[in-house]
């Protein structure tokens, strides 16, 4: 591909994805359509012209568009390979080293993160006030020789709900498409001072509550894999920018899988840390107030030692000081909890089925060559973890996500004009669902979830466990439209216990041909809704993911275990 100005209408681009997602014509918002134009107006003017596409190339893309920022020919050799061949510490170092500038680094994503938005959908907008923060980790480093911060220069990528400054934060919603924040948000406002450079803001679906990523502003986020399948939710924009190697290090959240899921069908390292770990003053939610499940945000990384680095970073600021919601001590502190026994093997027990939705093929092999590799392992000991009620636990958490029983969500919906999105609705019906089984009064809603966390306290004591290891999700990333089970990982929210997302492709390869083809027997409707939309064709080489879980406020000692199962599994 050449380079040209001739620019993409992203607004025509995304909508026909969604309407294709949705079965239903375009959705009739008259008096919307002149903000939603002026929001995707700012979005596209914000990318860099450099490395615009023509129409005709972006309608000639491959369903597969993760060569296409090297294809382009729109790169320079050492921007692919400050983009692609580095994680966050290496490139910290580079920094350090003056190897490269921070201004520099900025200009190479801020290409492929605008080359990514064309393939994928991905952004609300690049921020042209990175330039600045830049400018100054280089100005800092020339005077003073040192490092401005711990992520001095490093670009940061954001979910579109976490407010920056004097920008548009929507979080999805048509009513709130002219909401601009007025200040940073707290999390913005620490990694700023830390010396990160945020860039790039990320698309997410109406209501944060979809694991996929569409709303009625910018259309549907798609897999850079393949095109015609989800990128995951509800930070699906997150993850396809960081699968298109568009972003080093990025901020998600996570309320029932919305940080696993995206990582997983990316192929990404992801965190999500028990409640009260990261602050989310200034991130927007449709249903402030209600913590009867409460949701945190997270990293996405290409590593975990960048996950180390992002919470030690975070703690070295003392965000408590400020804000009175939060745990006071370091997230990966070693005064927190039970630690790890460096004496004796890590125990680690395999959830390989949750005993509702069993995993697919993909998801199958990878936990068998992930038993088998453990097993041989000799710091490590593995035994069979076996789920307490994942059915029960699901209702449980359904019931509680919306106090208000999803009414704000509608009225949100109706006050901006738009349509209640397929996987919106789901939802809300799941909620109501759940609350029929459950407990018909909110009190009678949170006794249940609380029984049920110390139910599954006892339960895991049993096993007597460091950590479990289990699928992130039951098949690899599906039809835009299909992804409606969240059990395996909003079990670990209701418990609130932390979770690591790691990809298994990476750890212990991708499933063969003929493994993708194994037999798989439907048992309820749920597991024939996943083979019904199951293609062993479409399901070769995408990424798998597995998630390192360990007890309420375990963080240290889940991403310790984590590095000890990977060290394992690449056999170094």
């Amino acid at each position: 591909m050449g380079q040209t100005d001739e620019g993409l209408n992203h607004a025509s681009w995304g909508t026909k994805m969604q309407d294709k997602q949705n079965k239903q014509p375009p959705p009739k918002m008259p008096e919307s359509q002149d903000h939603i134009r002026l929001a995707i107006s700012l979005r596209d003017g914000s990318l860099d012209k450099s490395v615009l596409f023509s129409l005709s190339q972006i309608t000639s893309l491959p369903q597969d568009v993760t060569s296409v920022p090297r294809s382009s020919d729109l790169l320079t050799d050492a921007e692919l390979q400050l983009t692609e061949e580095y994680d966050a510490t290496a490139l910290l170092e580079m920094l350090a080293a003056k190897k490269v500038t921070a201004v520099e680094l900025l200009s190479a994503f801020r290409k492929r993160a605008t080359i990514a938005q064309q393939c994928t959908n991905c952004l609300t907008e690049l921020l042209a006030e990175a330039i600045y923060d830049a400018e100054a980790c280089d100005e800092h480093l020339a005077l003073t020789g040192r490092l401005i911060g711990p992520l001095h220069g490093i670009p940061l990528s954001l979910k579109n709900q976490i407010g920056v400054a004097s920008h548009l934060t929507n979080a999805g919603f048509v009513a709130w498409i002219n909401n601009t924040s007025r200040d940073d948000a707290a999390i913005v406002k620490t990694f700023r001072k830390l010396g990160a450079v945020v860039f790039a803001r990320t698309n997410q679906p109406q209501a944060g509550m979809h694991l996929e990523t569409s709303n009625n502003i910018y259309g549907t986020t798609v897999n850079p894999r393949n095109r015609q399948l989800t990128a995951g939710g509800s930070t699906g924009g997150e993850a396809a920018l960081m699968g298109m190697n568009a972003s080093v290090l990025g901020i998600g959240g996570d309320i029932g899988g919305s940080i696993r899921i995206p990582a997983a069908f990316n192929g990404l390292y992801g965190f999500m840390p028990s409640p009260s770990r990261f602050s989310g003053k200034g991130v927007v939610v449709p249903t402030p107030g209600h913590d009867a499940i409460v949701g945190t945000l997270g990293p996405f990384a290409r590593s975990l030692r960048d996950i180390e680095l992002f919470c030690k970073a975070y703690s070295s600021t003392l965000p408590w000081i400020d804000d009175v919601s939060l745990i006071p001590g370091s997230i990966l502190s070693s005064a927190m909890g039970r630690q790890l026994d460096e004496t004796r093997p890590l125990k680690v027990g395999l959830l390989m089925d949750d005993g509702v939705v069993s995993p697919l093929p993909p998801v199958r092999t990878a936990m068998r060559r992930i038993a088998e590799k453990l097993g041989r392992a000799i710091d490590v000991q593995v035994v069979t973890f076996s789920p307490m009620e994942h059915a029960r636990g699901w209702s449980i958490i359904a019931a509680n996500y919306f106090e208000d029983g999803g009414a704000n969500i509608r009225a949100i919906c109706e006050k901006g004009g738009e349509p209640v999105l397929p996987l919106t609705e789901w939802i809300i019906n799941e909620c109501q669902k759940g609350r029929a089984e459950v407990a018909s009064s909110p009190e009678g809603l949170k006794e249940a979830r609380d029984a049920f966390r110390q139910q599954y306290s006892d339960h895991w004591n049993q096993f007597d466990v460091d950590v479990v290891l289990a699928p992130i999700y039951p098949s690899v990333a599906g039809p835009h439209g299909a992804t409606r089970y969240w059990g395996y990982t909003a079990i670990w929210n209701l418990l609130q216990y932390p979770a690591v997302a790691m990809p298994a492709n990476k750890l212990v390869g991708a499933a063969t041909a003929a493994e993708l083809r194994e037999a798989y027997e439907p048992k309820n409707e749920l597991e024939k809704h996943y083979w019904e939309i199951y293609s062993p064709e479409d399901a070769e080489g995408l990424p798998v993911g597995v998630q390192v879980v360990g007890k309420r406020y375990h963080e240290r000692l889940v991403l310790q275990a984590a590095r000890v199962i990977e060290k394992a599994l690449l056999g170094k």
